[in-house]
Parts: C-alpha cells; structure tokens; sequence
C-alpha cells in the first residue's frame, strides 16, 4: 500500500506508462527546521535554514506500507534506518515547464 504523506496530489507514472494517482492521506511529512540571520548582503538578512533530523508527521513503520514523503524528509527517514519512505521520482513537466507528475517513485 502507498500512502501520500505530501500536501498534494501526486500523479505516477508506471512502468507501462499508465498513471497511478495518490491523493494527500491528509497527513503532512515535514522534517524539523530552524532558521539563523547570518548577516546581511545590501541590507538584507542572509538566512542560513538548518534542518533537524526528526520528521513529524511520518507513522512508524506498517508491514506492507510505504510512505511518500518530501526528498528532504526521505533522506532524513533513510538516515534513521527507515526503508519504508520513498520521494516521487523525477519531474514530469509539461509544455510550459509546470510539474504534472513523476516518473514512478525514488528511494534516497
């Protein structure tokens, strides 16, 4: 079973070229941050965002489950020693260059 443990909709496509569509569980997967003013460049804040190693949002572990997730909270799941949680995989774009799906699913 897969479950979308992003904010949107994701359109997959599969090995035979047909598209499975996941929408949102309605559960968000989001990896800790925080932000640091670094100094300023022309008067502006310089932002340095480091990110945490927890994920709220992701469940544990269920036999037969896999979770899409954010490639940030993927990575930070595999770091863990989860091999459940996988990312969408590369950008489909259309003419326009605006994401309409992935091409089937990434591990990280």
């Amino acid at each position: 079973m897969l479950v979308n443990l992003t904010p949107h909709p994701l359109s997959l496509r599969q090995a035979d070229g047909s598209t499975l569509d996941l929408p949102p569980s309605g559960t968000i997967a989001r990896v800790t941050s925080s932000d640091q003013v670094v100094g300023q460049i022309e008067g502006l804040p310089l932002h340095r965002m480091v990110l945490g190693q927890e994920i709220q949002g992701l469940p544990p572990p269920q036999e037969g489950t896999y979770y899409i997730v954010s490639l940030l909270a993927a990575q930070a799941a595999k770091a863990q020693g989860r091999g459940d949680v996988l990312a969408p995989g590369p950008a489909i774009r259309d003419e326009q260059g605006r994401v309409i799906g992935a091409d089937g699913l990434s591990i990280p």
